[in-house]
């Protein structure tokens, strides 16, 4: 039996007895899955499972973080949300992306053409380049997710799945800059603990990449890169995440001040607090209809992640974080300053939705998350401004990061501020002791930028007027 309370939301408070449910008993251990019915929009704030056994044997047990029902996320919620026109579609399109992809991660066409099909979008038969090898009958989450959410987000706009085996950022930045028709964005979706990079990768690897993320830059060329799924402290299982919270270990290469980092959102009316008041102190039930915003994601906020965010500690703050970051670290609570570096490079710059949007994988739809899916979705909204641009004779935008807080400072409706979010949790597994699953500190959602979201998602409309302004 499966009991929920709902905050604020009385009416749905109750005893639900899930149906159907599951018990087994893998290594010794009983793990129960349940399947609860709730409203769109309801937010738990506990959960409480207690399976009954043929001998009659109970074994309650309490989820100890809130939780959250969202529904799925389509391709058109996304144009609605940050401004991209119904009908947008590049018909002459001058530039092409490309979504990287390491360790095993293939794509099939056919699962692509699937999804256009389902999401009811343009785009089926836009040309679609692969570099590095592909294996179409062994298709994976990721590179699945990168492709149709790139190339949803930028309809008509060519795309290029651009494999390298192993994990090897830096091979692929050389053979990126040496392309001699090289795609104006590439979207990367995968990353590491950045104290780790040189001491697997090898010595010197993270400032020889640095290097080449910014020739790329100087060649203008836009690298947008996830900034983690386990929070400001990547928490995890070692050797390769954190196992404490001494230190709030950074992400690479999403730390690097040479590229752009991207965090996680999802859509919710709980970034409206009157929508979760009481009818009493001036309420309404928003889970029907508008207003609907965004909050970063975390397990404090009733997802089963946390988008990632926080300061380099190698790379030093780069001139055009000044102004915006050192509001944010005088108007803050932050962590205690012997756990994180407040002169490095603070991350992310932006953000964009990370949860529940759908993807084709051998040829069935499912529901997919990460920051994995919001570095994509971003990356093709640069390439529908680059290919804006172009049509007014202007070149690509490059490496966006200078340009974009500028605009950030003189019209911050350029972003879709995100105000509730922190990110000390990890993601949510079976707790076996080896580290916690939060932090008592980490970063928190502010107006302006902050290291959970950024300046927050990008309002495309604006953009578009604002990116002719250079």
């Amino acid at each position: 039996m499966v009991s929920a309370n709902y905050k604020d939301i009385s009416s749905y408070q109750n005893t639900f007895t899930p149906s159907p449910n599951y018990c087994a008993a893998p290594f010794g251990t009983f793990l129960c899955i349940a399947f609860l019915k709730s409203p769109p929009y309801a937010f738990l704030t506990s959960l409480t499972l207690t399976p009954t056994f043929k001998n009659n044997m109970t074994y309650p047990g309490t989820y100890m973080f809130p939780a959250v029902a969202i529904p799925y996320v389509l391709p058109q919620d996304l144009w609605k949300l940050y401004g991209i026109p119904n009908d947008y579609y590049v018909v002459a399109p001058k530039y092409s992306q490309s979504v990287i992809e390491f360790e095993e991660q293939y794509y099939s066409p056919e699962d692509l053409s699937l999804f256009f099909e389902e999401m009811g979008i343009y785009g089926a038969n836009t040309p679609v380049t692969v570099i590095g090898g592909d294996n179409a009958t062994d298709p994976g989450g990721e590179a699945s997710l990168d492709i149709q959410w790139i190339m949803a987000m930028a309809p008509g706009v060519p795309t290029i799945f651009w494999y390298n085996d192993g994990f090897d950022p830096l091979m692929w930045a050389y053979d990126l800059g040496n392309n001699t028709n090289p795609p104006m964005v590439s979207s990367i979706s995968y990353g590491l603990a950045a104290k780790l990079v040189d001491f697997l990768l090898g010595t010197g690897y993270v400032a020889r990449s640095d290097i080449e993320f910014q020739k790329l830059g100087l060649q203008g060329l836009t690298i947008i890169i996830a900034d983690g799924d386990y929070g400001a402290g990547n928490l995890g299982t070692p050797p390769y995440m954190e196992t404490n919270c001494t230190t709030l270990t950074p992400v690479w290469p999403a730390q690097s001040p040479y590229v752009t980092a991207i965090g996680a959102t999802y859509m919710t009316p709980l970034s409206h607090s009157i929508c979760y008041r009481p009818e009493s102190m001036g309420g309404i039930d928003c889970r029907e209809g508008q207003p609907i915003g965004e909050v970063g994601v975390s397990l404090d906020n009733g997802l089963y992640w946390t988008t990632g965010g926080g300061f380099s500690a190698s790379s030093n703050q780069p001139s055009y974080q000044t102004y915006a970051v050192g509001n944010y670290t005088k108007s803050t609570t932050l962590p205690p300053a012997t756990t994180f570096n407040i002169a490095g490079r603070a991350y992310p710059d932006f953000s964009a939705v990370g949860h529940s949007l759908l993807v084709v994988i051998d040829q069935e739809v499912e529901p997919i998350d990460g920051t994995s899916a919001s570095t994509p979705i971003f990356a093709g909204i640069i390439s529908l401004l680059n290919e804006y641009r172009a049509s007014n004779g202007m070149p690509p935008l490059g490496f966006i990061n200078p340009l974009f807080y500028q605009i950030a400072a003189r019209n911050p409706a350029a972003f879709n501020d995100v105000v509730i979010g922190r990110n000390r949790c990890t993601a949510y597994v079976f707790p076996d002791g080896s580290y916690p699953p939060c932090c008592p500190n980490g970063y928190i959602a502010e107006r302006g930028w902050d290291a959970v979201s950024g300046f927050g998602s990008p309002n495309f409309r604006i953009l578009q007027s604002e990116v002719l302004k250079v």
